[in-house]
Parts: C-alpha cells; structure tokens; sequence
C-alpha cells in the first residue's frame, strides 16, 4: 500500500482528480488529493509541500490553468508541489492533457497561459508523460502506470500498525461536505457546497426521556409550564400521565450536548432523538473535529484518541451478505474495499494494548429486524469487555429503542432538544453567511426574512426547532418568500419525510400484496388523516384520531385504490402506519387507542390541503362550500391557519371571494358599533379594546396570496374597514395597550396592498377626526406612547414609498396637535426609514418642537440607528442635552450621545464638562453614569470618575461615582488609595458603608 499524492489545479480537474483517486483507492492505495485539505483552490501551502515529501508517489495531472498563486510567491501551488517532488526525488507520474483535446475555454487561464505552456514544456522533457483526452482515458492510464511503476518497497503488509491518514481522509472526504441533495427541491437545486463544520450549532440534551409521546404543540405547553386543559389531553392519557412525564423529564437541566460527551463520567452514552433531530450531525461532527481538532473541548478531552465511526446501517447490511460478522472485521472489511487503512490486526492490537480510542455507533434505529438490533446491542456490550478503554457513542431515534441491554451495561442515556430560539438565530446566521458569501446583502436580507417568518408565524416557529426542518426552511427560504409561501415549505418538508417510507423492503418482510405504494398514495392518505381529524368532536383542536378510526380508513384506501381483499388490506395498513409513527415523525401515539400529528403544522397543511384537493382536484366541494366551513369555523382559532393556507393554495379570484365572505360576517365589534355602547366600554380598560376579528383574519388570508392585484376591489374595501375600525378605537376606546393583532397583520401586507393609495385622503379625516376627540379624552402623553407607536406602524409600512402618502403625513407636523406630530414622526420612521429628509425632520422636531413629548420621540427615533456617524446630529443632541427645559428630554439626549462613545472621542469631554459643570444635580447624575458605561479600560473615564466621587457637591453622585469605582477599577491603586482616604473623610454614612465593604473584603476584614 503506497501513499499517492494527486497535483492539479482545483475546478478544471475536479472530475478527474476525483476518478483518479477512486482508482488509486481500488488499487489498495492511499490518495492524498487538495480535497483533504478543503474545497478550493487556496489549500495551504505549508501541509501540501509537506505531505509530497512524505509520499511515496507523485502523481501530477495538468490541463491548461496554471493554477493559485499563494500571497508571497511567485509561482502556483501546483508548481510549488512539481518542484518539491522534484527535490525529494519522489517517483513523478505526469499526464497531460492532449493539445488537440476538445476543452472549454472557461477553463482555460488566458492571463497564464504563456506559464502553464512552459511549465507542460519542462515537464514533457524531464519525464515520459502520459496523454489524455477524457476521464476514462486518464483513468486508464493511471491504472496502467501504478500497477509498471509503484515500488515493492513502498507495499505495506498487513500486520503494519494502523494507517490513521488514510483512514482520516476517506472520512473528511466523505462527511465535511453536507448532503443537501435529498433535502433541496429539484427546481431549487443550485449545487451549494456547505461543509458541516461551518454551520454546525451544539444542542442540548436531557437525560432519561420519558417513553410517554407526546405531540409537540403539548410540550411546547409543559415547556413553558402553560396550565394545560382537559381538553389539551387526548383519550388514552391523563393529566398525572403528563405531569409524571414533565417531572421525570423536564426537571431535569437541559445540558450542551459536547459538555455531556466530554465528561469522563460517561464513559457509555446513548443519544437519543426524534428523525432529523441531529443524531447524524452529531455523529459526524465528532468524529471530523477529533480528526482535524478544530473544536478545542473535543480536543482537550480526547486527545491521543483513536475516532472511529461506524454507521450501523451499512454493518448490518455487510453483515446479512457474510463480509464480517464483528465490528472490527467491518473495519477490516472497509480497509481492503474502500482503501481505509484499518486492518483487523492492527485494530486489536492497538485496542488490546491500552489504546484510547472514541467508537461512534450511528444509527441503531436503521437496524430495522428487531432481532439483529438486540444482537448489535450485544457486540457493543462485548466491544465494552474486550476492550475496557474506549469510549462509546451510540446513536438512535427515540421511538422503538429499548434501554435494558445498554443501561445494564453502564450507558447513559440523553435526548437531543429541539433547537431554542438562540440556537436557531445562530444556525441562520451561519447558513447564509456560507450560502451567500459572495452577496452579504442578499445574506442579511434573507437572515432577517427567516427570522420574520420564525417570530411572526407559530406554525413556522414550530417547525424550526427540528435541525432537519430548519435546514430545508434556510434552503426554501434562499428562493421564495417565507411566511407568505409556506405551503410549499409544508409540501417540501413533508415530502422529505414521507420519502424515506421504506415500503418496499416492507412488503418483501410482510408478505404484503400492494407491491407500489407512490407518493400520491401517501400524500392521499396524510390529507385523509387531517381530514377526519377536523371532523372529529373536538375538531382541530383535539389533534387525534382512534386507532381503529385510523387502520379502517387506511384498509378503505387500499381496498378502493388497489383492489385488494381485506385481509391483505388491513396488513398494509398495520405496517404503514407504524411506519408514519416510527420512521416518518409524521405521527406519534398516545397510549394505545389514539393517534396524532407530531406537529400540528402538518395537521393543518394536510387538512388546508384535503379541501384545496376536494375543491380543485376532486370539484366535489364549491366555493360556497367552502364558504360554508368559513361560517362554521372563522371564530375558532385553531382553523385559522387552516384557513389561511386554504387561501393561500387556490387561485386569486376564488380566495378573493373567501375573503369578501369574511369581510362582511357580523362580528361582536360590529354588534358593539350597532349598540352604540363604546362609551360605556371606555371604562372597562381592556374589556373595551374589541378587535373585528373577522377583519384581522380576512387581512391575514390576503396576506397568502401572491398576486393582490388581482383581488384590488377586495384589498381596497378590506382597508376601507381597517381604518373604520382604527377610527372608532380612536373616538371610544382607550389607545391600546399592547399592539393590536390587527396592526400586526396589516404591517404584514404591507405596501404589497392595492389601493393603498387611500391613505392620502383617510390621513387628513381621521387627524380632523381625531382633534376633536383626543383633547378630552386622554393626555397626549397617552397616546404618544401608546396609540401612535401602532397607528404609526400601520401607515408606514403600507404607505412606504408612495409620495403622495408622504406628503399627507408631513401635512401632521403643521398642525398644533402634539400627538398628530408625533404620529408623522412614527410614521415616516416605519416607511420612510432610509430617506435622507426624514432624518432632518427628526432633527427638526428634537430641537424645536413646542411639546417635551415630541422632541423627547425625536430624540429616540435618532437613538434607532439613525444618526451614526452623522456629526451635525450629534451636535444637534449636545444642543438638546445642554438647553432643553425638560430634564427627561435632555436625560434622552445625553443617553443616545452616550451610546456612542466608541465613535466619537468628543463624546467623553462631552459628557466630563457635564459631569463637572451642569447646574442640576439630576443632569451630572446622569452624566457620571454614562461615563460609567464606557468600561473599565478607559483612563479618561477612570479620572473623571475619581473627581466627582470627592468634588461634587451631591452626595448622590458621589455615591454613583464610589460604587462605578468599586465595580470596575476595585483594584487600580490609586482608586484603593481614594477609598481608603474617604472611608473617613466621606460625610455620607451611606457612602462610607459602601467604601467599607469593599476595602474589608479586599484587607480580608482589617480596614486600616
């Protein structure tokens, strides 16, 4: 066995170089190509020149690209790599590329062309190349030329100790890579390279998961310690079977899975999890760190460590054809087939002999004979006796493991968690951050869609703990518009799941009579599902169906579909839908009589999806049909995504029709409008807040549709209802207290809707409108931090970039009402955030305005990200800070100057002359706790500090001053030598106390 190292430039010869080495690896050989050291050109220099003097054969591939030139060189690595085999007198192997070789000219170096012509010119007269014109031929020709002139001298024996190089490199070449192809859809398919390590984000475990199932939207609730309902519990379980579950499980603390693995305690672990939990990710994840020690916890823990990872799927499959009957023969098996360079010998021997090594077992629920996985579990136990030193991982879904044999045997057992919400933050971040390497704007674009449509739709939300779910979201989300698109999502992400049906090595075991079951079938089926499901009592609220519900609705599918008899029907049905629940993550059961959807997401696509199919597939419903179940379900919440998906899936005209349907329902709001008692309601806080909830679902069903242009008639009336009801919550109602769901749908939408132009005449209206009521009924500070944040919301996001809108809100600031002023400040900032003129009007109003309230809002919206680096807003600010008759508008501006200390080194003198001079003893409070803020390496802040805690005249900003030094500078010298000076001369008791603490657990109790 002789070690090969493979030269060539890196995109022209990728095909090539990836044939040679699989020839050279058939050969019984070791490859040593540039994707050992990552995927492109720039590999390092220093490792390759490296590993060609420690070859045994150089082997140098050349087309027409002279290839990297590394910074502080002159020539290409490929010609660095020639000459250094040259100087070590390495056996070379050339081949050329034929002159007359059909080659594009993409990749063909036109700059270097006249270098890699002499370069082939040197090489042809040192040696006798070889010629090529296709990659059969070179693989030929390398064959040919290895078998004539590989060495006797460089054959290595079997009985040779472990080649651990070879063995890392077919592991880095076969899992750094992510293997996005069955998770991306076809048309999507733009060929990303993304290596596992880039994205990678640790997740947490529990230890000792309950056997209970439960559905996710249920955990979600023990999670957050919701005080579940009956109704929340299925038949078949009870609230003690649930609170057990929650106890035994989630009182336990979530750890990071990496600090389990690393604590010698466990030395046997088992991880456990739901399909695309991780289990995989992790697996080789480890094993690619402890190959190239990039993770330092890993490293640390496991260093001298032998990593072998063993995918318990392809053993067992080896295994039934007779190649190896252990663990090791397996090895043994992958070093003569696949070049690995394990042999069994050398893996006892190594083993036996005191060897630490980590064993990865991946995937003990891809064992499907039950019988054979019990028999695995036992070689792991027997690996455990053989040899005591290693340290075991083993990895397995959750439903079907049994623990007896492994936890007699000292395992550990852990579950992988759903990602939490900074986990799937910092998963976003790294996808797009490498998917989009070469466009950061387009990458910060889609970061902030995804994380829109995570925070805005629960449905979405739900899916994105699950690391598989979350990974098709940031690839679908690369090409379509998420949440507005999220059926197709759905359709994707439940067509990954049901993919993996192993149905036809089913039949084979079963004996089953249906030899096909599509993905029509299954997709059929799933809507059928759903479909009884909102049938059911408890409708979609209640998430599960009987078993026997279930398995007769199966046998009715394949008896009417396949025409089979019942016996063979019911048989197919029994193994399907143990498959939905073991392998899929589609169901899971509840006790032994109910089923449910693991996530309610799927429950409702599925359900949107059977009356979508039914209505245009089937045409055995109609609209008014639909319209009907509109009627019947618009004020259950739990169909509201359901609703909105249904709208979302079939054409324009027909959900403008749903929706008009929507708009005119009679609503408690529009009953209460009737009564004519909003007054009274005035004074019954919330109970008087009353949303048309009718409008607020109309307005999110609008918002699925990707064309509004064709419903503008509709659109136009629904804003024509939104403002109406904006109107009466002005004149009745107080400003709301939190945002109003219906703002937050109609933010949503945004200046996607038609008839938007609108606003330029409702705008002055409701001002005219809203000066009559506002003077007696509420304080303008009121609805300036209340009403006007929301309202502000609504007509900038709609109006954004209309001008004729704009000039209608600039109209605002003319008027004499503060809170109308305020109102167009918050407007502009939601639409017109980016226009230059905006922020001169912010200027403006900070400075000048008549009323505390606005300037104060001015000062904040400033504060937003707006004026960094725009030195005539900071002096703007001073002026403010300095001048203003209002001590919390002049706190603001202090406090936005103060954020940013980093940019400006004026800020500090700034904020010192303040500190020093201002006349109002508030006005230096604030100062010195700004100066604070600014850390405790700055010498400036430092001596500032120092000053007030002696020389003010307040003892309150002496006494900020003190503990801002006891904090951050407790053991500079000269501030110790303050201390100890006012711990008796301080006239403040409270002061002296606060310095005495600190000096006594510095002087260990003794003061002086």
């Amino acid at each position: 066995m002789a070690n090969i190292f493979i030269s060539s430039t890196y995109k022209d010869l990728k095909d090539y170089r990836e044939r040679v080495s699989n020839v050279i690896r058939k050969m019984g050989h070791i490859d040593i190509a540039m994707e050992y050291y990552g995927a492109e050109d720039k590999r390092p220099l220093d490792k390759c020149l490296e590993d060609v003097a420690a070859c045994d054969l150089y082997i140098g591939i050349f087309a027409w690209r002279y290839g990297y030139i590394p910074p502080g060189h002159e020539k290409s690595i490929t010609e660095l790599e020639y000459r250094k085999a040259r100087e070590c007198n390495k056996h070379c192997l050339i081949f050329l590329l034929k002159d007359d070789a059909p080659w594009p000219m993409n990749l063909v170096e036109k700059e270097n062309i006249i270098r890699i012509e002499a370069l082939r010119k040197e090489i042809s007269n040192n040696h006798l190349p070889a010629f090529f014109s296709s990659i059969d031929e070179l693989s030929g020709c390398v064959a040919e030329a290895i078998y004539k002139n590989v060495p006797s001298s460089v054959t290595l024996s079997s009985n040779q100790e472990l080649n651990t190089k070879a063995y890392y490199n077919a592991i880095l070449k076969q899992y750094k890579t992510l293997d996005l192809n069955a998770l991306t859809p076809p048309e999507k398919a733009d060929f990303m390279e993304i290596q596992l390590h880039s994205v990678f984000v640790e997740q947490d475990v529990r230890e000792n998961p309950p056997p209970v199932e439960i559905p996710k939207e249920l955990l979600e609730k023990l999670i957050k310690d919701e005080k579940l309902k009956e109704d929340d519990i299925p038949e078949g379980l009870t609230l003690e079977d649930i609170k057990k579950a929650k106890e035994a499980y989630f009182g336990k603390p979530a750890l990071a899975v990496l600090e389990v693995i690393t604590n010698p305690k466990h030395q046997y672990i088992a991880i456990l999890g739901d399909p695309g939990s991780g289990k995989s990710t992790l697996s080789r994840y480890l094993i690619l760190s402890l190959i190239t020690k990039e993770d330092d916890r890993l490293n640390k823990a496991f260093d001298g460590y032998l990593p072998l990872l063993i995918e318990l799927r392809d053993y067992a499959a080896e295994c039934i054809r007779n190649k190896c009957d252990t663990f090791i023969e397996y090895l043994d098996f992958l070093g003569k087939t696949k070049g690995l360079g394990l042999t069994k010998k050398a893996l006892d021997n190594y083993l036996k002999n005191d060897g630490k090594a980590i064993v990865i077992f991946d995937g003990l629920d891809e064992i499907f004979d039950p019988d054979q996985r019990e028999n695995i579990k036992k070689q792991m136990v027997g690996l455990i006796i053989d040899y005591p030193n290693a340290r075991i991982i083993v990895t397995s879904r959750m439903v079907g493991y049994t623990r007896n044999i492994l936890a007699n045997a000292g395992f550990s057992h852990y579950k992988l968690q759903d990602f939490r919400k900074p986990q799937i933050d910092a998963f976003i971040d790294k996808w797009y951050s490498i998917a989009l390497i070469n466009n950061p704007d387009e990458a910060r674009a889609r970061k902030k869609r995804i994380n829109r449509s995570i925070d805005d739709s629960p449905s979405i939300n739900q899916l994105a703990g699950n690391p598989l779910l979350l990974t098709i979201m940031a690839i679908i989300n690369k090409h379509q518009e998420l949440p507005r698109e999220r059926w197709k999502l759905y359709e994707h992400a439940s067509g990954v799941l049901i993919h993996h049906w192993d149905w036809e090595r089913r039949i084979k075991e079963w004996n089953i009579k249906i030899e096909y079951v599509s993905k029509d079938d299954k997709e059929e089926l799933l809507r059928r599902i759903a479909y009884l499901m909102q049938s059911a009592p408890k409708g979609l609220a209640g998430n599960y169906i009987h078993a026997d519900t279930l398995q007769a609705e199966f046998e009715k599918y394949f008896i009417d579909r396949y025409q089979r008899n019942p016996a063979d029907a019911k048989l197919a049905a029994k193994v399907l839908i143990e498959q939905l629940r073991e392998r899929n993550f589609i169901l899971c059961r509840f006790g032994s009589n109910l089923y449910g959807f693991i996530h309610r997401t799927f429950l409702e696509y599925f359900c949107a999806w059977a009356f979508v199919w039914k209505f245009n597939m089937k045409h055995e419903i109609d609209i008014e049909y639909l319209k009907s179940i509109f009627n019947e379900h618009w004020e259950d919440e739990s169909w509201h995504e359901v609703i909105r998906l249904i709208c979302g899936m079939i054409d324009e005209k027909f959900a403008g029709k749903l929706i008009d349907h929507l708009i005119a329902l009679p609503s408690k709001y529009t009953e209460l409008i009737d009564a004519k008692i909003f007054d009274k309601l005035w004074y019954e806080s919330d109970a008087g807040r009353v949303e048309p909830l009718n409008i607020d679902l109309a307005i999110k069903c609008m918002g699925e549709l990707k064309n509004l242009e064709l419903i503008k008639n509709t659109s136009s009336n629904l804003l024509e209802k939104t403002c109406e009801w904006i109107v009466y919550n002005m004149d009745y109602i107080a400003p709301f207290k939190s945002e109003p769901n219906l703002i937050l749908s109609a933010a949503s939408v945004g200046k996607r809707w038609p008839g938007r132009e609108k606003l330029k005449d409702w705008i002055p209206k409701f001002a005219k409108r809203f000066e009559k009521f506002s003077d007696r009924r509420w304080s303008h500070s009121f609805f300036i931090f209340r009403g006007s944040e929301y309202l502000g919301k609504f007509i900038g996001s709609i109006g954004s970039g209309d001008e004729s809108i704009r000039e209608s809100i600039e109209m605002l600031l003319k008027r004499n009402n503060p809170s109308l002023r305020y109102l167009a400040l918050r407007t502009l900032e939601s639409g017109w955030h980016d226009d230059p003129d905006t922020l001169k009007l912010f200027q403006e109003h900070a400075l000048n305005d008549s009323y505390e309230s606005v300037r104060y809002g001015a000062i904040t919206m400033l504060s937003r990200g707006w004026w960094r680096g725009d030195i005539e807003t900071l002096e703007i600010l001073k002026v403010c800070a300095l001048r203003d008759k209002d001590f919390s508008v002049r706190k603001s501006a202090i406090q936005v100057i103060s954020a940013a200390g980093s940019d400006y080194s004026q800020v500090l003198p700034f904020l010192g002359n303040l500190a020093r001079s201002a006349t109002e003893f508030k006005v230096r409070q604030i100062a010195v706790q700004q100066i604070g803020k600014m850390g405790g390496n700055n010498v400036d802040a430092l001596e500032l500090l120092k000053d007030r805690a002696v020389n003010d005249t307040y003892s309150g900003v002496r006494e900020l001053a003190v503990s801002l030094l006891c904090e951050q500078w407790k053991d500079n010298p000269t501030v110790l030598s303050i201390l100890r000076e006012r711990v008796t001369r301080e006239p403040n008791p409270t002061i002296r106390e606060i310095i005495y603490k600190i000096l006594a657990k510095k002087d260990a109790g003794n003061v002086f």
